[in-house]
């Protein structure tokens, strides 16, 4: 409270957006002060607020207070300062396995390098009653229903909705390997096939079973970052389950670091090594290699599409890989789809020299054959030489990537100082894409192109207007 309310005073005027900066950066300071030495590591959880929570959320203040609308851009500078801090302590690191951050949110796992700070929920910790608290990979999740086999409930099934869909230009803006033979060229990235899944979950009743159902064209994916498939079998067979959501991530906190270096020193090597962190993660190398793509060198003859053969990838040094072989309607493979791309723990191991690719003969025909290619561990690196202009639109493509429903584009957007004209030339792109009513995103396009200026604020409530005649309602409502 910036103006202490009292009976003489009812009329009193808004406070300044730098005064309100001023008084969180204040909060946050004392804040900071009160918890030195509390961490995450010495709590063992990470859904309190810990030093480093405070200091990662003081570098996030300080990035929007230098954007639109106050435009302070000296405060650049403070973001570089308490991402440092956060970065030197020590405490946080990215988890290797970009997926496995958002697998821990539903299994009850704290991931304490990764997550600074998380909203807790009670989840299905011992004692927990009540199983049922947010939609948390409901709405925002893959569509599946409950499947009952007898009355019984089916354990892997679960409850959600899928109302949010993916954007083509999300899915296309992952990079992908140019020789791959796929439909959906196979990305490089290994966070594309985590958060834009190809598939749906249906269920056949009468057999009782669950279909894994084909979702390839990019505007009709629903979004995979949040997945209840991981949930807890107590928790899958509720309509709403205790998840917790992350409310900063170490990820974020180096992209924020190489924003802001780039706006106060240019594309300096800092910020390249702080976007690289990021990125190479994103490319499943950070401690080592991993598969690239699979290439059929002789799709075969006589297998069936309904019942494809086993691909086994084996030796090179490294293990976890696997993938699906996909066969024409003439039984010839015409592609490898990797599933998995390798091991992505610490410890590995990882891939040093080609594996070998073994495709199951058919019954009847020609054994398809296929080899692979692994990665050198610089597919990840950005560019360099790049001016600060487009080092900037490299890192704000670099954040939707990276941070694609986590609630921040919209405010990203708004502090980079175009939010409608940004959404309304995206509206144009869907159009011209391929956005139809058919695939179930014309409701969105049509809300896009409404979009004015005045949507960067919400407007004042008029029975506060009414009550308080200083207060003056905010442009263009």
């Amino acid at each position: 409270v910036l103006h202490q309310p009292g009976i003489a005073e009812v009329n009193i005027p808004a406070a300044t957006q730098p005064a309100i900066y001023t008084q969180i950066v204040a909060d946050l300071k004392e804040a900071e002060n009160l918890l030195q030495g509390r961490t995450s590591a010495s709590l063992g959880y990470n859904d309190q607020v810990t030093i480093t929570a405070v200091q990662a959320m003081l570098a996030r203040v300080y990035l929007y207070w230098a954007g639109y609308p106050v435009n302070d851009t000296g405060k650049y500078a403070d973001a570089i300062t308490y991402a440092d801090k956060v970065i030197v302590s020590g405490q946080h690191a990215l988890n290797p396995d970009y997926k496995q951050v958002f697998i821990n949110l539903f299994q009850d796992r704290y991931d304490l390098k990764e997550d600074i700070l998380e909203w807790g929920s009670a989840g299905a910790a011992a004692g927990v009653t009540n199983k049922t608290g947010n939609d948390i990979g409901n709405f925002n999740g893959i569509i599946s229903a409950i499947l009952l086999v007898n009355g019984t409930f089916e354990q892997n099934s679960y409850s959600a909705a899928g109302w949010v869909r993916i954007t083509k230009k999300l899915f296309d803006s992952y990079e992908v390997e140019p020789s791959s033979t796929l439909v959906n060229k196979a990305s490089l990235d290994t966070r594309r096939d985590w958060n834009c899944p190809d598939y749906i979950w249906t269920t056949n009743a009468s057999a009782g079973t669950r279909v894994k159902t084909d979702r390839s064209a990019p505007w009709q994916m629903n979004t995979g970052k949040f997945r209840r498939e991981y949930a807890p079998a107590e928790m899958r067979n509720t309509g709403t389950y205790n998840a917790n959501w992350p409310v900063i991530r170490y990820a974020d906190v180096l992209l924020i670091k190489a924003e802001a270096e780039n706006q106060v020193n240019g594309p300096n090597a800092a910020a390249y090594d702080a976007i690289n962190q990021v990125r190479k993660r994103g490319y499943g190398t950070m401690y080592g290699n991993i598969v690239k793509n699979i290439t059929v060198i002789n799709g075969g003859s006589g297998y069936s599409a309904a019942n494809p053969p086993l691909v086994t990838i084996s030796g090179g040094g490294g293990t976890g890989a696997t993938a699906t072989a996909v066969v024409s309607t003439a039984g010839v493979v015409t592609g490898i789809k990797l599933t998995s791309r390798g091991n992505l723990t610490l410890a590995g191991p990882y891939y040093t020299s080609v594996p070998t690719v073994t495709i199951a003969a058919p019954t009847t025909g020609v054994t398809a054959t296929a080899t692979a290619t692994i990665t050198n561990g610089s597919e990840h690196l950005l560019t360099q030489g790049l001016s600060k202009a487009d080092f900037q639109l490299a890192l704000r493509d670099e954040r939707m990537r990276e941070m694609c429903f986590e609630a921040s584009r919209k405010y990203d957007l708004v502090r980079w100082g175009n939010f409608a004209g940004d959404l309304q030339a995206f509206g144009n792109y869907a159009v011209a894409n391929g956005v139809t009513a058919g695939n179930g995103n014309i409701n969105g396009y049509q809300g896009l192109i409404t979009v004015t200026p005045r949507y960067s604020l919400m407007p004042k409530p008029t029975y506060e207007l009414n009550l308080n005649k200083a207060l003056k309602q905010n442009p263009g409502y």
